[in-house]
């Protein structure tokens, strides 16, 4: 029997009892045996990985054990495809198998709760090609075209508040669960903030201008995708920063040319019903202004509390955001 045959028996055997530990260490073991030092880095990897479950989450004992786990996920070269729903219906055994880039899920005819759709927004699952799977105790698992990407990874976690697990998913497979789940519920999209930098604009540019109207209402879409309680937006010398807070987190979110954030206040302030002649008071040093602006997305409704002040670097501008019971 061949070396791939044997292992192919394991694995199978080991996907119809995927909880069973020591018929996973009793693979580790031939592995090692066969001498080969890829086969060698997976038997480690799957002895590290399981005796890491043995400890709490965020427990030290575990981070460093995960650490010395990851060190050899490199020189794995076996994948494994199965359904999502065999996935998700044992994570933990599975991840103790294989690295989580080495496993594909396929996710036809698989449906995702709506509690855990709307742990991810719709624009940050189109742009990095993203589909939520299941949410574990502290842990969301995800399908992605590149579950490799740390800086991915890295992100995800600071924006959504918990850990994160990739595994790999067909880019088309991708594309239409996103477009079959977003499309039939109601959790809110919009495109991702973008913007081309440095965007320098006319000092004159009117509130009215189409430029600063379509960045003020892109600013409160991106903080409602990201579940954002507040944005700011923060004159420096030379540019301005525009941060959410997520999470009791502020994110840097994008950065923009300094000279729109004097219409962009502006723009707010004529949306809560001043007048265009009232807003040139900005032009004083003590400046302040404070308002509230109702807005929909598709059908949920908002409100947010504006306040624009004045520093010795320039305006600033900060917005909370709470959503509204439905009429």
């Amino acid at each position: 029997m061949t070396t791939h045959t044997t292992a192919d028996a394991f694995v199978r055997k080991l996907l119809e009892r995927p909880t069973d530990a020591t018929a996973r260490l009793v693979f580790a073991d031939w592995l090692e045996e066969t001498g080969d030092k890829r086969n060698t880095a997976w038997a480690y990897y799957m002895r590290l990985r399981t005796e890491a479950d043995r400890y709490p989450h965020n427990s030290a004992e575990r981070a460093e054990l995960e650490r010395q786990a990851a060190n050899y996920t490199k020189h794995i070269r076996a994948e494994l495809a199965l359904p999502a729903a065999k996935f998700v219906g044992y994570p933990k055994s599975l991840l103790q198998l294989l690295p989580a880039p080495n496993i594909t899920v396929r996710l036809d005819g698989f449906d995702t709760p709506l509690s855990v759709v709307e742990m991810l927004p719709e624009s940050v699952a189109r742009e990095k090609l993203l589909f939520p799977l299941d949410h574990q105790p502290g842990t969301l698992l995800l399908a992605a075209a590149e579950p490799g990407n740390a800086d991915t990874i890295q992100k995800l976690q600071f924006i959504l508040n918990r850990d994160i697990v990739l595994v790999r998913g067909d880019d088309t497979d991708i594309q239409d669960a996103i477009d079959r789940t977003f499309g039939a519920t109601e959790t809110l999209s919009v495109e991702s903030v973008t913007y081309e930098y440095p965007l320098i604009l006319p000092p004159e540019l009117s509130p009215t201008d189409p430029q600063v109207v379509q960045l003020a209402s892109e600013l409160l879409n991106a903080a409602v995708a990201l579940r954002a309680d507040r944005v700011r937006v923060l004159s420096e010398v030379l540019e301005a920063v525009i941060e959410c807070r997520v999470n009791g987190q502020w994110v840097v979110r994008d950065r923009i040319a300094k000279n729109l954030v004097r219409p962009l206040a502006a723009q707010y302030s004529l949306r809560a019903g001043y007048s265009t002649a009232s807003l040139y008071v900005i032009q004083n040093t003590d400046w302040y202004l404070a308002g509230s602006i109702e807005f929909a997305i598709q059908s949920a409704r908002f409100r947010s509390q504006f306040d624009v002040t004045r520093s010795n670097d320039g305006l600033g501008i900060q917005l909370t955001i709470e959503k509204l019971p439905p009429e």
